[in-house]
């Protein structure tokens, strides 16, 4: 690397182009789906899952691989149309849309975890190495995953 006398590089790399802003829905009604994922973790000792909930009242919770998060299990269960608009006001009044897309330290073996909002025909994706992204972020997994364990569950029998 060439660099001057003062052992500073010639050669600056240019910053990252900043990601335009995604366009944040008006009102909590045009949030048409939720889905939350915690992949797995490097000793695979953490359960690896995915919520996912509609406007429309379907739910399912897909039981993943602890090594290489392909789907194990789906389940099905039907969401409240008042819960459902309760997680879209919170998502939207805790800034979700405003948030970056991918909050890291860096790190190769940390557990990822995955949160998506989707507006019509557009998703916001925002991936975190666990625990690196901002409370707000944390505040809606955690409401993404109280939802789901409040849900009744029922096992989709696999297709032959």
């Amino acid at each position: 690397m060439l660099t001057t006398s003062c052992g500073q590089p010639f050669w600056h790399p240019r910053p990252a182009e900043p990601e335009p802003p995604f366009p944040e829905p008006a009102t909590p009604a045009a949030i048409q789906e939720l889905s939350l994922e915690r992949g797995p973790c490097m000793d695979t000792s953490c359960p690896a899952y995915r919520y996912t909930f509609r406007r429309d009242g379907r739910a399912t919770y897909d039981s993943l691989s602890s090594v290489t998060a392909r789907l194990v299990r789906r389940s099905t269960a039907t969401l409240d149309s008042v819960t459902f608009a309760a997680l879209a006001v919170a998502v939207l009044e805790r800034g979700f849309f405003g948030l970056q897309p991918r909050y890291s330290t860096g790190g190769t073996d940390a557990r990822e975890v995955t949160v998506r909002a989707s507006v019509l025909d557009t998703a916001r994706t925002v991936v975190e190495e666990e625990a690196t992204g901002p409370p707000a972020l944390h505040v809606v997994q955690l409401l993404l995953d109280s939802a789901g364990t409040r849900l009744s569950w029922r096992v989709v029998p696999p297709s032959k």
